[in-house]
């Protein structure tokens, strides 16, 4: 899940709302030398960490390529599904289906080799269907579904996902034999249903394209706790192999082939249920919190901070304040199978329903991701590698102390929510040998 981070990045970020400062300061650009008078480290200000539900997020227009199709069965993180809507176009001068008959379709998309997760060896169950309704540019967040029709248009059992090797694909439209990238293919055959056959004869246009097929629905069900990457996007070079193959014969048996592409509009569904999973002993429960937090990519739960402590420093000159997080690498959450997050992000609530991020979070766009941090890093203690993430919060910390009205609580989560299903299991700020910490430079007056 690592590709294209920083034009996702800029692209996220230019979305959230920009909080201006007066006395910005970037990656601590104002800490004082060890000479300066006063000058104070302090690495003991109380927080609290706690574990709270996600909320749904754009899964179309904010995410690069990939989108997950398949489902995880996580003892830690409960059952997480992701579906995936589809839009069709025409291209050029439209497909030429008189006095030609359709003899099948095929559904192609690329695999995104990097967004496979959880048990490699899974095999799918896989169903198309078409939808009742267009995908709206609005309809795009991870909690909307559309109306689907009742029958499916494809449907394949046992397959597996092989996103490493090549196929080798015959096209009877040119007579020959090709090898071509790993990539997903789902046939669409007559058996079921001559009508949708039919109909597709009419779809010459945009708007008769729509008429017959709105959108497309893919499920995929996996026989184990298993996700598949679909590189959907066309804007890299797996894009050219996205596309809804459709094999013609003409009146004198000549084979020809139209090719529809995909529509900018997209999405993904993504359904959590923590009922039953150790997340759910957590939720929402600032005690159990104190030892362990959980933060999960798509739309499911979040860390949160409590900084209020910081208030205690309002007439001193804070240097840089950094946010230090320990991950928990215990055998039991699984990460060969279940690795963590690569990347976080940080932000807060307005009105208990609007989640922005921080500003130093914003300053990436302009300055790079050193300004920030929230990447996974090694560190050695007592002769032990751990593996950290360390968030720069200094100007937020600035603007709260200015104005505490903004609230006191930093929200952890994926850097790539939609469209990542990693997860992340932090130590708690009460743990005993990895507390969650936050770290305070700062000068007395």
């Amino acid at each position: 899940m690592r590709r294209n981070f920083f034009f996702l990045c800029v692209a996220i970020l230019a979305s959230v709302v920009y909080l201006s400062c007066d006395e910005t300061a970037i990656v601590g650009g104002d800490l004082l030398d060890d000479e300066t008078i006063n000058y104070q480290f302090n690495d003991t200000t109380t927080i609290r960490t706690s574990t709270i539900l996600g909320r749904s997020v754009n899964s179309g227009r904010l995410s690069s390529n990939t989108f997950m199709v398949g489902r995880l069965d996580d003892p830690t993180f409960g059952i997480t599904t992701s579906d995936l809507y589809l839009a069709l176009q025409v291209l050029d001068e439209g497909p030429n289906y008189s006095n030609r008959t359709i003899d099948s379709m095929v559904l192609a998309i690329a695999y995104d080799s990097l967004g496979f997760y959880g048990k490699s060896d899974a095999v799918f169950d896989f169903e198309l269907y078409r939808t009742e309704e267009f995908i709206k540019e609005d309809t795009t967040f991870s909690n909307e579904t559309l109306p689907i029709e009742p029958l499916a248009i494809a449907a394949v059992d046992d397959k597996f996902i092989s996103p490493n090797d090549t196929l080798l694909i015959f096209d009877p439209a040119i007579d020959t034999t090709s090898l071509l990238i790993p990539h997903f293919r789902l046939p669409i055959l007559p058996i079921f249903g001559i009508d949708f056959f039919t109909q597709m004869k009419f779809a010459v246009d945009d708007e008769s394209l729509l008429n017959v097929v709105p959108g497309l629905y893919l499920n995929g069900v996996p026989d184990r706790s298993s996700m598949m990457g679909l590189s959907v996007g066309n804007t890299n070079r797996l894009g050219d192999f996205n596309k809804l193959l459709v094999y013609i014969t003409d009146s004198i048996g000549g084979k020809e082939l139209y090719e529809y592409r995909f529509r900018i509009d997209r999405f993904s569904h993504f359904e959590h249920d923590y009922s039953g999973s150790e997340v759910e002993l957590f939720l929402d429960n600032p005690e159990e919190g104190d030892s362990l937090f959980f933060v999960q990519g798509m739309a499911g739960v979040n860390g949160a901070i409590d900084i209020s402590g910081v208030l205690q420093y309002q007439d001193f000159l804070i240097n840089k304040v950094e946010i230090e997080l320990t991950i928990n690498e215990d055998p039991r959450y699984n990460l060969e199978c279940y690795p963590p997050l690569d990347n976080y992000g940080a932000s807060y609530y307005v009105d208990d329903s609007i989640l922005i991020s921080i500003q130093d979070l914003n300053l990436v766009a302009d300055f790079g991701l050193e300004v920030f941090g929230g990447g996974i890093v090694e560190e050695i203690e007592d002769g032990v590698t751990v593996k950290k993430v360390i968030m720069n919060i200094t100007n937020h910390v600035k603007n709260y102390i200015d104005n505490p009205l903004i609230g006191g609580e930093i929200i952890i989560t994926s850097l790539l929510d939609s469209e990542t299903p990693e997860r992340t299991v932090f130590y708690g700020a009460g743990h005993s040998k990895y507390p969650a910490k936050l770290n305070i430079s700062f000068t007395k007056p």
